[in-house]
């Protein structure tokens, strides 16, 4: 079974995951009701990135690349790449559960087989 990810299949992880890759993959999705914590925008277009440390905490592509600080969110904190407005739910009976591959302030990042 091939890899997905976004519900896209991919090959190589190496060299399909990349972040030039996956700002052109959402550069015209837009996250009408997720503001941009570091400059206020109204909605985020394109790529969106979520700290893994502050809780509701959302940066669009320009606050991301440029290390935006705020009271609460420090460049050094870890992100994650969020590709909708939602994430598809998944019966956890579903998830083949594999190595811990790392953690932050949401909790565990696991490997995992959806079968």
């Amino acid at each position: 079974m091939p890899n997905e990810l976004f519900s896209e299949p991919i090959k190589d992880v190496h060299r399909e995951v990349t972040l030039t890759k996956l700002i052109k993959r959402f550069e015209h999705v837009k996250h009408q009701n997720t503001s941009c914590d570091g400059c206020a925008a109204e909605y985020i277009v394109g790529i969106r990135f979520k700290c893994d440390t502050c809780p509701q905490y959302d940066l669009c592509l320009n606050c991301m690349k440029n290390k935006v600080e705020t009271d609460r969110h420090k460049a050094n904190h870890p992100l994650v790449v969020i590709g909708d407005n939602h994430l598809k739910q998944i019966e956890w009976q579903d998830i083949e559960i594999g190595e811990i591959l790392g953690q932050g302030g949401f909790g565990k990042f696991y490997a995992a087989l959806w079968t």
